[in-house]
């Protein structure tokens, strides 16, 4: 019997089609097992959550390796997209797996690019695919600019801190923002402070029983002043969205010398 194994992606954007990589294991298998093939194995780039739109993903390039070797006779997917969202990388893709003999099968259809209809077909949706992902690339740039404009944190939220959603109405929306852990708030102010008054770090960490490590990455951390990091800089956050517990002269005496 001819072997055959399955590809697993998942959209890094979340836009994507939303089926879970256990629900298209299932339906893989069931189609390998429909079509009458011996299942092998699979290649999942779920776990990373792989971008379609590059040709960095690691499993996907094992599996073109390994079908290079005449490990397999077949590749089964959901959906084509999951070879890529980029146009020219899918169809690169499905005529070098051609060339090389092993069959791709998208659902219970066998993908065949030798016949016509099939080819103009499938070259149209890859188009109409990476032009879909283009558009998602760019509303994602746009609204990442409003966030950052806005001053909406992009990041995760620090000690003393922990993520939440609410609406802010001078927004106007539902965004992002990091709430304040009280019981962590104390000890950040505590650290503060007393490295304000030239406590050694060293002493610090030691006497509240934290490492060392830990408080240095609190003093540095501007966020406790009402900032967020993002793409190497540090930008001021709406007030709503991060509450201050470090007053930024504070910040600013403690790193001075830093």
């Amino acid at each position: 019997m001819k072997k055959a194994v399955g590809y697993i992606r998942v959209s890094t954007s979340g836009q994507e089609d939303k089926t879970s990589p256990e629900v298209q294991k299932d339906i893989i298998k069931e189609n390998i097992d429909a079509m009458g093939y011996n299942f092998l194995r699979f290649y999942d780039d779920a776990k990373k959550a792989a971008s379609g739109y590059t040709s960095k993903r690691t499993n996907f390039n094992l599996m073109i390796e390994d079908a290079r070797q005449g490990k397999f006779t077949a590749i089964f997917v959901t959906d084509l997209s999951r070879f890529g969202r980029d146009h020219k990388i899918r169809m690169k893709n499905l005529w070098l797996l051609d060339e090389i003999g092993v069959e791709v099968w998208k659902g219970t259809t066998k993908v065949d690019l030798n016949d016509p209809k099939t080819y103009l077909l499938e070259s149209i949706d890859a188009y109409a695919d990476s032009e879909k992902k283009k558009e998602e690339i760019s509303k994602s740039k746009t609204s990442k600019k409003f966030n950052i404009t806005m001053g909406i944190p992009q990041s995760r939220a620090p000690f003393g801190y922990r993520n939440k959603k609410r609406v802010i109405p001078s927004i106007g929306r539902e965004v992002a923002i990091f709430e304040i852990v009280e019981q962590e708030k104390e000890l950040v102010e505590k650290i503060f402070k007393r490295r304000a008054k030239n406590e050694s770090k060293y002493h610090i960490a030691k006497d509240m029983n934290l490492g060392l490590v830990k408080v240095s990455r609190i003093l540095k951390n501007k966020t406790y002043c009402g900032y967020f990091y993002w793409l190497g800089k540090w930008h001021a956050a709406h007030p709503e969205c991060i509450p201050k517990i470090i007053p930024e002269e504070v910040w600013e005496k403690v790193n001075k010398d830093e």
